[in-house]
């Protein structure tokens, strides 16, 4: 990726997932930090944001892609372009989560030949199980458990169980900015040497924080325009 002479850093990742799982909600919240509602399906919408993650400055380009199986000739196009992943699913759902199983395997068709890891389907990626709100008002529910999640990404999307994943929600912003600085982490250090931290037999080089222990800040919204204006 390229740097410039202030050591910052460029990435462009792809948000991804089945249809209304909150992929869009996901990207408004780190765009705008805010929450709409009502959101009309996506086709395919590209953002530009500035962050700063451990000290250093990443710019970011996200793209916000389309959930519904009528747009998949898009897929390749933004999976080409993208050098990282966040995976959404609905937390309340497995079987968004299920979803997931052909984009880790579009991903892995189209990325090997580009990232060539002996590893396999390793690359940067995380995965955000969105609306915990809804479990956070209905705790007796039905929901995915950490253990499930982590076996799934294991056993069926073949990836390692220490594969950064999050409970969150757009809605109340939980777990947002963690989400954000994730995926940064996953694509910086992927770039170094082309070895990710998801790697099974390395544990990450940076510590992660507790699942539900971050929520948005507001003041890198008002922040964006005057670094991109530095750039």
């Amino acid at each position: 990726m390229p740097r410039n002479d202030k050591n910052e850093e460029t990435f462009t990742f792809a948000v991804c997932g089945g249809g209304a799982v909150g992929k869009s909600s996901i990207t408004i919240r780190w765009t705008q930090d805010t929450f709409i509602e009502l959101y009309d399906p996506t086709i395919e919408a590209t953002f530009n944001i500035a962050r700063k993650v451990d000290n250093q400055t990443s710019f970011l380009t996200i793209i916000d892609t389309a959930g519904q199986d009528e747009f998949s000739a898009l897929q390749d196009v933004y999976m080409r372009n993208a050098y990282g992943f966040v995976l959404v699913f609905d937390c309340t759902s497995k079987t968004t989560l299920e979803e997931l199983q052909k984009y880790t395997e579009r991903i892995y068709r189209i990325k090997s030949e580009e990232f060539k890891q002996v590893d396999g389907k390793d690359y940067p990626v995380i995965f955000v199980g969105n609306k915990y709100d809804l479990i956070q008002e209905n705790p007796k529910g039905k929901y995915l458990t950490e253990k499930e999640i982590k076996e799934f990404i294991k056993t069926q999307l073949g990836l390692s169980e220490k594969t950064p994943f999050l409970f969150a929600s757009a809605k109340n912003g939980l777990n947002m900015k963690e989400a954000l600085e994730n995926i940064v982490r996953e694509m910086r250090e992927f770039e170094k040497g082309q070895k990710p931290v998801t790697n099974p037999l390395k544990p990450p080089k940076s510590p992660r924080k507790g699942m539900l222990s971050s929520v948005s800040d507001k003041g890198d919204t008002q922040s964006d325009l005057e670094r991109m204006n530095n750039y």
